[in-house]
């Protein structure tokens, strides 16, 4: 280990100050106390780091053509993006929020990508952050930043004995030559070096590392522009079924449970979806009935399990969060068969809850025709339908439509597991109206509910109390042919959508469509009730 306590002993040592944050080019990976992975991505930019710096500029102009970016900006871009060429091990590397020094660490490791991707590990020394430099010295829309000595001299001089501390834990280093440095480590650095790599393998091992997933959709929403691949619906509710497929990808590092997209600060910031750290649409194309039913067929028979599941989604939904929810089911539980989703003209909004009781309930019968183009198909053998919230009203009034057509029998059949997750119906139409035909449809039927469904409670309110199916209330509901499923103790309190975001209910959900087993069988607890008893996640 090394005894020097100033950086102006090791002058072969380049210090570089970098923004904690995220950015369009940069991401933290696997950020811990001790490590991070640290990568830098030109290839949107089109840029080889090896290349001219003229090239590179041309590049970057090229990239913000249409952006009104001053010519300084493009050539800060443009050497940052030469910089990371010239990343070695063990250059000193300050870890800043804006003008706080929160960690102070050294790179241990570098690897370049088809020369357009930099991946850096970063070794942290745990002295905790040193705090707020008192002169301003850190660029914070710098991509990279190099400290120059003077820079350095007064970080030192303003935390003088931390930085003592932190260097005799870096490794030293000797220089060899114009652009490589080689550590002088005693064995006992090895070893734990070593243990800390399998560490990282072992952490890495648990990481999930994403991918594509796609998925098949029907909607009686308006078209709007077609554009890279990507075909867009609006809000306004039509006559006309559309068939199509969606290509969603999913992040590495997706977490069970979470549909991440950009959060409220890089929205305010106008930052773009990344694919490194968001669901993405990557592809959303609109098939005539004939050609789609050919793919449905086609797909199918890919499958493990010629099976469907059809997500129907609720209230203040928009056809593009339709479309993650429904890769995120299909990659979180995940399904062996073929899963799409029905959109239904939702406007997205949390001001339009009339406007879009009225447009699920006029778009029951387009989506029974969809599921009965679905169930038609002689190669699906079973098809599991999962509505959540308001989506649960426009999928029983269309199933009882479905059941008063005679001519349909062959199609009802097909139904195997009828999931309401959360659903936002009033308990005494259910009962009356809905129920008696509902509980001939299906080999087994679930509902969810929940006593800190905050949505739900807001819904009853609108309507002088009158209990929402979802909700406990006064009693949660029961009856024969419906396997009722109180889902309070979840730890996703307070959540609407815990049917898809608690890791329990997921696991039970799997059990529902790729087993079907039964409550009993999924082990939740029988809970004594009249008329009929229901089953509890138990705490």
């Amino acid at each position: 280990m090394s005894n020097s306590n100033l950086p102006a002993l090791l002058p072969e040592a380049n210090y570089y100050g970098i923004q904690l944050e995220d950015t369009e080019f940069r991401s933290w990976e696997n950020s811990g106390e001790s490590t991070s992975q640290l990568v830098y991505h030109w290839e949107k930019i089109k840029a080889n780091i090896y290349d001219q710096k003229q090239n590179i500029q041309i590049a970057v102009a090229k990239y913000f053509h249409n952006d009104d970016i001053p010519v300084s900006a493009i050539k800060n871009m443009a050497n940052s993006i030469r910089q990371t060429k010239d990343l070695h091990e063990n250059d000193r590397i300050f870890g800043v929020n804006r003008q706080n020094i929160d960690k102070v660490g050294y790179i241990s490791r570098k690897k370049v990508i088809e020369n357009q991707e930099v991946a850096l590990t970063i070794e942290w020394i745990p002295e905790g952050p040193l705090g707020e430099v008192k002169r301003p010295l850190f660029h914070e829309d710098a991509e990279l930043q190099p400290l120059n000595p003077y820079e350095v001299k007064l970080i030192e001089e303003q935390f003088p004995e931390q930085l003592q501390l932190i260097y005799r834990q870096m490794p030293e280093i000797s220089y060899q030559g114009e652009d490589q440095y080689k550590r002088i480590a005693s064995d006992e650095y090895e070893f734990a070096r070593n243990l800390e790599k399998e560490s990282i393998l072992l952490r890495e091992a648990k990481v999930d590392q994403g991918g594509s997933m796609t998925v098949f959709y029907g909607t009686n929403r308006n078209r709007l522009e077609y554009k890279d691949g990507i075909q867009s619906y609006g809000e306004v509710e039509t006559r006309e079924l559309k068939f199509g497929t969606c290509e969603v990808h999913i992040p590495r590092k997706h977490r069970q449970g979470n549909i991440e997209r950009p959060g409220a600060l890089e929205r305010f910031f106008g930052w773009p979806e990344s694919e490194k750290r968001h669901f993405v649409i990557k592809s959303t194309g609109e098939m005539s009935e004939e050609f789609f039913l050919a793919d449905f067929i086609k797909t199918l028979n890919e499958k493990p399990k010629k099976q469907g599941l059809l997500f129907i989604h609720g209230y203040h939904t928009t056809f593009d969060e339709a479309a993650y929810r429904a890769g995120q089911l299909a990659w979180d539980l995940p399904f062996k068969g073929y899963t799409g989703f029905f959109s239904w003209p939702s406007a997205g909004k949390l001001s339009a809850y009339g406007a879009d009781d009225a447009a699920a309930r006029s778009s029951a019968p387009i989506l029974k025709d969809f599921i009965a183009k679905i169930a038609a198909t002689t190669e699906l053998e079973q098809l599991h339908i999962v509505a959540h919230s308001m989506g649960g009203l426009i999928l029983t009034i269309s199933l009882n439509i479905l059941a008063a057509d005679t001519d349909k029998a062959i199609e009802l059949e097909k139904i195997y597991q009828l999931v309401l997750g959360a659903p936002d119906i009033d308990k005494g139409e259910f009962f009356n109206v809905i129920l008696p035909a509902l509980n001939k449809i299906g080999k087994q039927r679930t509902l969810y509910a929940s006593d800190h469904d905050e949505a739900l409670n807001t819904s009853a309110s609108l309507r002088s109390l009158r209990d929402r199916l979802g909700q406990i209330g006064t009693g949660i509901f029961v009856a024969d042919g419906l396997d009722s499923v109180n889902a309070s103790n979840l730890g996703t309190k307070d959540s609407h959508s815990y049917v898809f975001e608690d890791k329990e209910l997921l696991s039970d959900l799997y059990h529902i469509v790729n087993n079907g087993l039964s409550p009993e069988e999924r082990r939740l607890r029988e809970m004594a009730y009249t008329p009929v008893n229901y089953w509890l996640f138990p705490e």
